[in-house]
């Protein structure tokens, strides 16, 4: 409701600005926040006028206990209020890419062994499309990506090679991005995809013990 209300307000404001946001408008979909570009940058403005008001409200109050020049009271209590209105709305731009890192380090956790699933699957001989309907069955934020996947090419008509390159578009992962461009480009060549995924599987899970092995020499030094 919020939401909406914010968009009546500011909906207007921001539309001729939008251009300007392209960069959080991806970020958006990476991180998986159902907004537009325009309703976000109108829930952020809002937050940030409120805040303005309610800092510069409370700071009129008690600023002038703190000074006994009423000029320098109410400048001080102006820049408090932009001050906390600024800041909201840098933290409401970060935010996103906040939600991707979080997001990224739950996938790059268990991508060598989503990797490792995939080149099972495909070891078997079955259809590209049929690696992601099985992905989709398993737990967590890959599973979650194989969903969307499959759901691009079984529901909405695309095909396999183009739902692979959107996905890696829209994903917080470099990591998973690369492994989708892949197996796109393998796809639309014709060529060997276990081949493909199990070279990737393999540089997966070296990377993953590297990382565990730094993470326990870190550990080591307390």
């Amino acid at each position: 409701m919020l939401e909406k209300f914010a968009v009546q307000i500011f909906g207007r404001l921001v539309e001729p600005y939008l251009g300007y946001f392209e960069s959080l408008k991806l970020d958006l979909k990476r991180a998986r926040m159902r907004q537009s570009l325009q309703e976000y940058l109108s829930e952020i403005l809002l937050y940030s006028v409120l805040t303005f008001s309610l800092v510069l409200i409370f700071s009129s109050v008690f600023v002038p206990f703190l000074t006994a020049y009423a000029t320098y009271s109410y400048t001080l209590s102006i820049a408090l209020a932009l001050a906390s209105s600024g800041f909201v709305f840098l933290f409401g731009y970060w935010y996103p890419g906040m939600r991707i890192g979080g997001l990224r380090r739950e996938i790059e956790k268990t991508l060598p062994f989503a990797a490792f699933y995939m080149t099972t699957i495909a070891s078997s001989g079955a259809n590209p499309i049929e690696i992601f309907k099985l992905l989709r069955q398993r737990k967590g934020i890959i599973g979650r990506e194989a969903q969307r996947i499959y759901t691009n090419v079984t529901a909405l008509g695309m095909d396999l090679a183009t739902a692979l390159q959107r996905a890696a578009l829209r994903s917080p992962s470099p990591l998973f991005s690369e492994l989708l461009i892949g197996m796109a480009s393998v796809i639309t060549a014709g060529g060997d995809l276990e081949a493909y995924l199990r070279t990737k599987t393999e540089s997966l899970t070296a990377g993953y013990r590297r990382m565990l092995n730094e993470y326990s020499k870190q550990i080591s030094l307390y």
